[in-house]
């Protein structure tokens, strides 16, 4: 299960610098950067990685509440992807908060770490699938009494 949380936040940090340079190319490109793109996508990266270590273990306790739940596959999967995204735009809000810099405009910058983590999240819906929480029992004669 944690593996499973580790690889959808790598493959949502990798394609978040992806979507993140798509929002600035759709908005306008006032921050300059267009200049070296490949530098700034391994420097977006690292400071996605920094900033989202705490999604990371959110995530994984979510998960495991999700996978622990009596619900059908589709309702856990839909759970998933609600709670996870909305995990990276808490997370958003307290950086916002800490550096008090709460402000309507600078939620747009939330949208790409979104919309990377709920592509992620459908690009490995064939590994959520074979994700299936089962305690474990132990057949052991003291629990049989």
């Amino acid at each position: 299960m944690f593996l499973h949380t580790f690889y959808t936040w790598v493959l949502a940090n990798l394609l978040h610098p992806v979507m993140f340079f798509l929002t600035v190319l759709v908005i306008g490109d006032s921050m300059g950067f267009n200049s070296d793109l490949v530098k700034n996508y391994f420097l977006f990266l690292t400071y996605s990685v920094c900033i989202s270590i705490p999604c990371l273990f959110l995530g994984w306790l979510s998960l495991y509440i999700i996978l622990i739940t009596p619900n059908t596959d589709s309702v856990k999967f839909l759970l998933w992807l609600i709670t996870a995204p909305a995990l990276v735009l808490f997370e958003f809000i307290i950086i916002l908060n800490f550096f008090d810099l709460v402000e309507k405009e600078f939620f747009l910058f939330s949208l790409p770490g979104i919309t990377a983590i709920g592509f992620a999240i459908v690009a490995r819906y064939q590994q959520f699938k074979k994700l299936n929480y089962t305690p474990k029992i132990e057949n052991h004669e003291t629990n049989l009494v």
